[in-house]
Protein backbone atom coordinates (compact mmCIF):
# COMPACT_ATOMS: atom_id res chain seq x y z
CA UNK A 1 0.00 0.00 0.00
CA UNK A 2 1.25 3.51 -0.79
CA UNK A 3 1.51 6.37 1.68
CA UNK A 4 -1.99 7.64 0.83
CA UNK A 5 -3.52 4.23 1.64
CA UNK A 6 -4.15 3.29 -2.02
CA UNK A 7 -3.58 -0.36 -2.78
CA UNK A 8 -1.23 -1.11 -5.68
CA UNK A 9 -2.14 -4.70 -6.58
CA UNK A 10 -0.32 -6.38 -9.44
CA UNK A 11 -2.48 -7.14 -12.49
CA UNK A 12 -4.62 -10.23 -12.04
CA UNK A 13 -3.55 -13.17 -14.18
CA UNK A 14 -6.73 -14.74 -15.59
CA UNK A 15 -7.10 -18.47 -16.27
CA UNK A 16 -10.09 -20.63 -17.16
CA UNK A 17 -10.30 -21.79 -13.51
CA UNK A 18 -10.30 -18.20 -12.20
CA UNK A 19 -13.05 -17.20 -14.65
CA UNK A 20 -15.07 -20.26 -13.62
CA UNK A 21 -14.58 -19.39 -9.94
CA UNK A 22 -15.73 -15.81 -10.59
CA UNK A 23 -18.83 -17.15 -12.39
CA UNK A 24 -19.67 -19.56 -9.56
CA UNK A 25 -19.20 -16.88 -6.89
CA UNK A 26 -21.47 -14.53 -8.86
CA UNK A 27 -24.16 -17.21 -9.18
CA UNK A 28 -24.10 -17.54 -5.38
CA UNK A 29 -25.23 -21.16 -5.19
CA UNK A 30 -22.01 -22.86 -3.98
CA UNK A 31 -19.78 -22.41 -0.95
CA UNK A 32 -16.07 -21.62 -1.35
CA UNK A 33 -15.29 -25.28 -0.57
CA UNK A 34 -17.65 -26.46 -3.33
CA UNK A 35 -16.23 -23.92 -5.78
CA UNK A 36 -12.71 -25.12 -4.90
CA UNK A 37 -13.67 -28.68 -5.86
CA UNK A 38 -15.17 -27.45 -9.14
CA UNK A 39 -12.13 -25.44 -10.23
CA UNK A 40 -9.38 -27.59 -8.68
CA UNK A 41 -7.87 -25.01 -6.33
CA UNK A 42 -7.83 -24.69 -2.55
CA UNK A 43 -10.75 -22.82 -1.02
CA UNK A 44 -8.35 -20.58 0.90
CA UNK A 45 -6.70 -19.52 -2.39
CA UNK A 46 -10.04 -18.59 -3.89
CA UNK A 47 -11.41 -16.90 -0.77
CA UNK A 48 -8.32 -15.11 0.57
CA UNK A 49 -6.32 -14.41 -2.58
CA UNK A 50 -8.48 -14.29 -5.67
CA UNK A 51 -11.61 -12.91 -4.04
CA UNK A 52 -9.61 -10.14 -2.35
CA UNK A 53 -8.11 -8.88 -5.61
CA UNK A 54 -9.92 -5.80 -7.04
CA UNK A 55 -9.89 -7.15 -10.63
CA UNK A 56 -11.40 -10.45 -9.52
CA UNK A 57 -14.07 -8.67 -7.44
CA UNK A 58 -14.82 -6.37 -10.40
CA UNK A 59 -15.29 -9.42 -12.64
CA UNK A 60 -17.67 -11.01 -10.11
CA UNK A 61 -19.65 -7.74 -9.98
CA UNK A 62 -19.75 -7.63 -13.80
CA UNK A 63 -21.06 -11.20 -13.98
CA UNK A 64 -23.71 -10.43 -11.32
CA UNK A 65 -24.86 -7.39 -13.35
CA UNK A 66 -24.96 -9.51 -16.51
CA UNK A 67 -27.02 -12.21 -14.76
CA UNK A 68 -29.44 -9.56 -13.47
CA UNK A 69 -29.83 -8.16 -16.99
CA UNK A 70 -30.51 -11.63 -18.39
CA UNK A 71 -33.12 -12.28 -15.71
CA UNK A 72 -34.73 -8.98 -16.61
CA UNK A 73 -34.61 -9.72 -20.34
CA UNK A 74 -35.55 -13.38 -20.27
CA UNK A 75 -37.14 -14.22 -16.94
CA UNK A 76 -40.39 -13.39 -15.25
CA UNK A 77 -39.37 -9.75 -15.10
CA UNK A 78 -40.70 -9.43 -18.65
CA UNK A 79 -44.42 -8.80 -18.83
CA UNK A 80 -44.93 -11.03 -21.87
CA UNK A 81 -43.32 -13.99 -20.08
CA UNK A 82 -45.38 -13.43 -16.92
CA UNK A 83 -48.59 -13.26 -18.93
CA UNK A 84 -47.63 -16.38 -20.90
CA UNK A 85 -46.89 -18.25 -17.64
CA UNK A 86 -50.29 -17.19 -16.28
CA UNK A 87 -51.96 -18.26 -19.51
CA UNK A 88 -50.23 -21.66 -19.33
CA UNK A 89 -51.45 -22.19 -15.74
CA UNK A 90 -54.96 -21.03 -16.71
CA UNK A 91 -55.05 -23.57 -19.57
CA UNK A 92 -53.89 -26.36 -17.24
CA UNK A 93 -56.66 -25.53 -14.77
CA UNK A 94 -59.19 -25.53 -17.61
CA UNK A 95 -57.81 -28.94 -18.63
CA UNK A 96 -58.47 -30.26 -15.11
CA UNK A 97 -62.08 -29.10 -15.43
CA UNK A 98 -62.43 -30.73 -18.88
CA UNK A 99 -60.94 -34.04 -17.69
CA UNK A 100 -63.21 -34.11 -14.64
CA UNK A 101 -66.21 -33.47 -16.88
CA UNK A 102 -65.16 -36.33 -19.17
CA UNK A 103 -65.18 -38.80 -16.25
CA UNK A 104 -68.33 -37.42 -14.63
CA UNK A 105 -70.78 -39.70 -12.88
CA UNK A 106 -74.08 -39.57 -14.80
CA UNK A 107 -76.44 -39.30 -11.82
CA UNK A 108 -74.62 -36.52 -9.96
CA UNK A 109 -76.08 -33.07 -10.68
CA UNK A 110 -73.38 -30.66 -11.87
CA UNK A 111 -70.66 -33.31 -12.20
CA UNK A 112 -70.56 -32.84 -15.98
CA UNK A 113 -69.33 -29.27 -15.42
CA UNK A 114 -66.02 -30.57 -14.11
CA UNK A 115 -66.28 -28.13 -11.22
CA UNK A 116 -67.11 -30.69 -8.52
CA UNK A 117 -64.69 -32.45 -6.22
CA UNK A 118 -65.47 -35.70 -4.45
CA UNK A 119 -64.71 -36.63 -0.87
CA UNK A 120 -65.29 -40.08 0.62
CA UNK A 121 -67.03 -39.95 4.00
CA UNK A 122 -67.97 -42.63 6.46
CA UNK A 123 -71.36 -42.45 8.15
CA UNK A 124 -72.02 -44.50 11.24
CA UNK A 125 -69.63 -46.87 12.95
CA UNK A 126 -68.69 -50.51 13.18
CA UNK A 127 -70.50 -52.98 10.93
CA UNK A 128 -73.20 -50.42 10.19
CA UNK A 129 -70.69 -47.90 8.80
CA UNK A 130 -71.53 -46.79 5.32
CA UNK A 131 -69.20 -45.01 2.89
CA UNK A 132 -70.75 -42.22 0.90
CA UNK A 133 -69.39 -39.74 -1.61
CA UNK A 134 -69.84 -36.08 -0.89
CA UNK A 135 -69.69 -33.62 -3.79
CA UNK A 136 -68.91 -29.94 -3.57
CA UNK A 137 -67.95 -27.15 -5.93
CA UNK A 138 -64.17 -26.74 -6.18
CA UNK A 139 -64.09 -23.16 -4.89
CA UNK A 140 -60.27 -23.15 -4.65
CA UNK A 141 -59.91 -23.94 -8.36
CA UNK A 142 -62.45 -21.30 -9.31
CA UNK A 143 -60.72 -18.76 -7.07
CA UNK A 144 -57.35 -19.51 -8.70
CA UNK A 145 -58.84 -19.14 -12.19
CA UNK A 146 -60.37 -15.80 -11.18
CA UNK A 147 -57.06 -14.59 -9.68
CA UNK A 148 -55.12 -15.57 -12.82
CA UNK A 149 -57.65 -13.75 -14.99
CA UNK A 150 -57.48 -10.66 -12.77
CA UNK A 151 -53.68 -10.66 -12.66
CA UNK A 152 -53.39 -11.10 -16.43
CA UNK A 153 -55.80 -8.23 -17.08
CA UNK A 154 -53.85 -6.05 -14.61
CA UNK A 155 -50.58 -6.89 -16.39
CA UNK A 156 -52.14 -5.92 -19.72
CA UNK A 157 -53.55 -2.66 -18.33
CA UNK A 158 -57.15 -3.78 -18.82
CA UNK A 159 -58.16 -3.84 -15.14
CA UNK A 160 -59.79 -0.93 -13.39
CA UNK A 161 -61.15 -0.81 -9.89
CA UNK A 162 -64.73 0.37 -9.67
CA UNK A 163 -65.07 3.51 -7.60
CA UNK A 164 -68.24 4.94 -6.20
CA UNK A 165 -68.49 8.69 -6.22
CA UNK A 166 -70.45 10.63 -3.65
CA UNK A 167 -71.16 14.22 -2.88
CA UNK A 168 -70.56 16.18 0.32
CA UNK A 169 -71.25 14.19 3.48
CA UNK A 170 -71.55 10.94 1.53
CA UNK A 171 -74.79 12.08 -0.09
CA UNK A 172 -75.52 11.63 -3.81
CA UNK A 173 -73.58 13.87 -6.16
CA UNK A 174 -75.66 16.99 -6.83
CA UNK A 175 -76.47 17.50 -10.50
CA UNK A 176 -77.36 20.91 -11.89
CA UNK A 177 -79.10 21.09 -15.24
CA UNK A 178 -78.48 24.23 -17.20
CA UNK A 179 -80.66 25.06 -20.18
CA UNK A 180 -79.06 27.27 -22.75
CA UNK A 181 -81.51 29.58 -24.53
CA UNK A 182 -80.29 31.11 -27.73
CA UNK A 183 -81.52 34.62 -28.61
CA UNK A 184 -83.60 33.33 -31.55
CA UNK A 185 -85.40 30.88 -29.23
CA UNK A 186 -86.11 33.53 -26.60
CA UNK A 187 -88.23 35.57 -29.04
CA UNK A 188 -90.49 32.63 -29.96
CA UNK A 189 -93.67 32.01 -28.01
CA UNK A 190 -93.73 28.74 -26.03
CA UNK A 191 -95.21 25.74 -27.88
CA UNK A 192 -98.95 25.12 -27.48
CA UNK A 193 -99.87 22.22 -25.21
CA UNK A 194 -100.91 19.03 -26.94
CA UNK A 195 -104.60 18.23 -26.91
CA UNK A 196 -106.09 14.79 -26.98
CA UNK A 197 -108.59 14.49 -29.59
Amino acid sequence: MSEQGIRNDPPFSWTAQKLQAAQLIAEGELTFDQIAKEVGFAAVTIKKRWNKHPEFRAKVAEIIADLAAKIHDYGLARKDRRVKAMDDRWKLLKQVIAERAATAEPDVPGDKTGLLVTEQKSIGGGEDAEKVKEYRVDAALLRELRELEKQASQEMGQWTEKQEHSGPGGKPVPVTIIEVIRPAQAALPPPAPETKG
